[in-house]
């Protein structure tokens, strides 16, 4: 309990709101075996230059109503979301000279992008999975960021990532192995979300002690939040929404999947850049938030000199300016030899 004292107030309420969505879109995603929308909802499948649907999921846009050769545009479209986001993730995060880990996370993503774009153009069961395997791997990818922000790069923790990879495995295994039943994916998706968030309750003070943190997880939560209420609207009200999307601006305006890419894909970049401002704190590079488009972190290429405390903590010294970093360091190096240096030597005869 005295760990959720310290998380910020509006953090709190967006939890709040998290945690039950959370565990609606875990239910309805078992009871349902489907992440999409029910086939009976939907009207009559037109068939296109793919062939039939073979997917085990169908969403809310009616198919090839623009062209034969894109069964959902809007879908197929708003997927490119995520590749805008990732590639920007990457260029900054190599740019910056960020650490690996954050550009496979970006690539992730942009993978997701392009999967989700080619599976709503075809809908196909191979090219579901296009869409689902990069989906699982990024969360997992997220996942490691976020549980590894405070472990040292050549220390404890190297068990970490080659667990989750092996995660990874079994649920693609699963995956292939019975490939009509979407419960494996759904429970890993659940469950890394839930993951990260047992992270955040866990370790309050990583976003407590500073604003920045908190503004990025709370547009990467509230983000989250949009998303998956776009997903649930659509997935509980699609006959409804049908009768309304015959107009072209209620069509672009109330295609909730789409939405549900717009919002994820920002989501997921704010919670990357989070964790990215929280990694360069914990390594002592100072690190700073630009916009350009999206917000994103610039740091010193060099952690800044760390000095140890009496209980082994190695934390920055705050009081070390850049300016005047050097000199102090040298001086605090010149007093503790001295300490060390023996008061008067032996004369030889």
């Amino acid at each position: 309990m005295a760990s959720l004292n310290k998380i910020p107030f509006q953090l709190k309420a967006i939890l709040l709101l998290w945690l039950p969505l959370l565990a609606i879109f875990g239910v309805l995603a078992y009871y349902n075996h489907t992440n999409g929308v029910p086939h009976s909802t939907l009207p009559p499948p037109i068939e296109g230059e793919w062939g039939p649907v073979t997917s085990n999921v169908d969403w809310c846009e009616q198919n090839y109503i623009f062209t034969t050769y894109i069964a959902e545009v809007l879908n197929s479209l708003s997927s490119f979301a995520f590749v805008l986001v990732g590639i920007f993730g990457i260029v900054t995060s190599v740019i910056k000279k960020l650490e690996l880990r954050f550009a496979v996370c970006y690539f992730c993503i942009t993978l997701v992008g392009l999967g989700s774009a080619i599976f709503h153009a075809t809908l196909l069961r191979s090219t579901q999975a296009m869409d689902e395997v990069p989906m699982a791997f990024s969360m997992l990818s997220i996942a490691y960021i976020h549980e590894s922000i405070e472990i040292d790069p050549k220390g404890r923790g190297r068990m970490l990532p080659a667990a989750l990879f092996m995660t990874g495995l079994c649920m693609l295994g699963i995956y292939v192995a019975f490939p009509e039943n979407a419960v494996p994916f759904q429970a890993l998706f659940v469950g890394s979300i839930a993951f990260v968030i047992v992270g955040l309750v866990r370790r309050p003070h990583l976003f407590s002690e500073h604003d920045t943190p908190k503004k990025l997880l709370a547009f990467a939560l509230g983000f989250f939040l949009l998303g998956c209420s776009s997903w649930l609207i659509e997935r509980e009200t699609c006959a409804h929404l049908m009768s309304f999307t015959l107009h072209w601006f209620t069509f672009f305006l109330l295609n909730m999947h789409a939405w549900w890419h717009v919002f994820i894909s920002i989501g997921l970049y704010y919670f990357i850049v989070y964790n990215e401002f929280l990694r360069l704190r914990h390594l002592g590079r100072n690190p700073q938030m630009t916009v350009f488009i999206l917000p994103f972190v610039t740091s010193e290429t060099k952690p800044r000199d760390r000095m140890a405390s009496p209980t082994g903590d190695h934390r920055l010294e705050d009081s070390v300016t850049l300016d005047a970093g050097d000199s102090v360091v040298a001086e605090e190096r010149k007093r503790r030899s001295s300490q060390f240096e023996p008061i008067g030597r032996e004369k030889s005869h």
